[in-house]
């Protein structure tokens, strides 16, 4: 009989992949080792990155917060800016404070509140005596004073007239004993009736107004005497 020959069947060799199998053995044999200088490499480039963004708004902040200008290269430092406004203007600046903060105490004491209509009529009261808004807007502007500012002076007026107002009224007697007491100002008032009562109804809101300064003076000269303001130099 015929030798049957045998059939072979070659399998075909492996490519040596020499990168993924050196990565293999190293992570079989130290895998913990390996995988943790990897994540440290990782982290070390990521704390590099912050600290770098870190430097920069630094930067940035320094040169937009604690630098004024730059003179031929050099920085003008805000400290030393401040530093001369507070010689300059320190004191009253400090005092304005002062009472801005005893006012705004005292109607909250009294829950006293301004509101934007208040503002608002406030504003257009002032507007009419001057003149309009245009005229007002004039004046603010040769004063240096910008909207917000007025805006901030007129709360402030309209909460001390809430807080301070409440017995200033004036009656008609005062107003009356007022022009008697200033007549000769006053000696031509009888010759026009519509002038007359304009004229008195402006008396009486401006002896209104100096009934609530003498009150507030009187409150805010105990209260900057009193414990309740420490001043620190």
């Amino acid at each position: 009989m015929p030798r049957k020959e045998s059939l072979k069947t070659t399998k075909p060799k492996k490519k040596k992949v020499v990168g993924k199998k050196l990565t293999e053995d190293l992570d079989s044999s130290g895998g913990t080792y390996f995988s943790a200088i990897r994540k440290l490499a990782s982290k070390k480039t990521y704390y590099i990155l912050l600290l770098v963004m870190g430097f920069l708004i630094f930067v940035y902040l320094m040169s937009r917060f604690l630098v004024v200008a730059w003179v031929d290269k050099m920085p003008v430092s805000r400290i030393k800016y401040l530093s001369e406004l507070d010689k300059k203007y320190g004191k009253e600046v400090k005092e304005q404070l002062i009472v801005e903060k005893l006012l705004e105490n005292e109607a909250k004491k009294k829950n006293v509140i301004v509101s934007a209509p208040d503002i608002a009529n406030e504003t257009k009261r002032i507007e009419d005596a001057q003149g309009g808004a245009d005229q007002l807007n004039q004046i603010l502007e040769v004063q240096g004073i910008s909207k917000d500012e007025f805006k901030k002076l007129v709360r402030l007026q309209i909460l001390k007239q809430k807080v301070f107002g409440g017995d200033a009224a004036i009656t008609d007697e005062e107003v009356n004993k007022y022009i008697e007491t200033n007549k000769e100002q006053f000696k031509d008032i009888d010759k026009e009736a519509s002038t007359a009562a304009k004229t008195k109804e402006m008396l009486k809101e401006q002896l209104r107004q100096q009934k609530i300064n003498a009150s507030f003076n009187s409150f805010l000269g105990d209260a900057l005497k009193g414990p309740r303001v420490v001043r620190i130099q």
